[in-house]
């Protein structure tokens, strides 16, 4: 029986490096999608009047889109700068 018990954790530990692979790529796609959301919803919002970026709702939604963005790419270039 401990033989089978030992075989086990090795095949978690070969699992466990995919399973971080995996849990970096839905975090980096799914703080994308907010972010896509925020601006797109910040376009659509403010119109033709650039005056109505001042308005609350539409800072929050510019400060959702740029961390969301620039955090999502940042999360990117340092995956893809790791594996040529």
């Amino acid at each position: 029986m401990d033989g089978g018990n030992s075989g086990s954790k090795c095949h978690s530990r070969a699992g466990g490096g995919s399973l971080r692979q995996f849990l970096k790529r839905w975090f980096v796609a799914n703080s994308i999608l907010p972010g896509v959301f925020a601006l797109a919803w910040l376009l659509l919002r403010s119109g033709p009047k650039p005056s109505r970026l001042a308005y609350p709702f539409q800072q929050a939604a510019y400060s959702t889109a740029t961390l969301a963005l620039t955090r999502s790419g940042i999360a990117r270039r340092r995956a893809g700068s790791r594996h040529p």
